[in-house]
């Protein structure tokens, strides 16, 4: 695959699979945005790889988002960006259940929302990602979780 002259982002990418994401699209020979809240990681993996920068990114803040758009265009778009809380559902408190799904699920849509925004082509070519494992994620939680809770309290 050869993403010369291809601008690309990807959130969450201070770690893991964004990490990862980038490599591989800095390696195809994309010039890469490495965005993420935690601006010290991707700055450190920016400086690894070839045609990229650094920038710093919340999702769960759709100024920040704005911003990061605001008079760019990428032809692709990993939308990566995830968290994980350590523990049992039935553990967590609601602020930080409140916290997953605005990363998770939110912040999710509102990248999309302008990655997409007065280019509709970039869906159909496959240029937006939305990555599985947060999707399923999601998916988990809107329908499973309160299960498991009905489970348990049953058992």
């Amino acid at each position: 695959m050869n993403l010369s002259g291809q601008r690309a982002l990807v959130t969450g990418a201070s770690s893991g699979l964004g990490k990862h994401f980038a490599g591989v699209l800095a390696s195809a020979g994309a010039s890469v945005t490495l965005a993420a809240r935690r601006m010290d990681k991707v700055q450190e993996e920016a400086e690894k790889l070839p045609r990229a920068q650094a920038a710093t990114l919340d999702v769960t803040d759709p100024d920040s988002v704005a911003e990061l758009f605001d008079g760019t265009t990428f032809d692709v778009v990993i939308n990566n960006a995830g968290i994980a809380l350590d523990g049992a559902a039935i553990d967590m408190e609601i602020a930080d259940f409140r916290q997953v799904i605005d990363t998770n699920l939110t912040g999710v849509f509102a990248v999309a929302l302008v990655a997409v925004a007065g280019n509709r082509k970039v869906l159909i070519v496959g240029g937006v990602l939305l990555v599985p494992s947060v999707i399923f994620a999601v998916f988990e939680v809107s329908t499973h979780w309160s299960q498991s809770l009905v489970g348990q309290g049953a058992a």
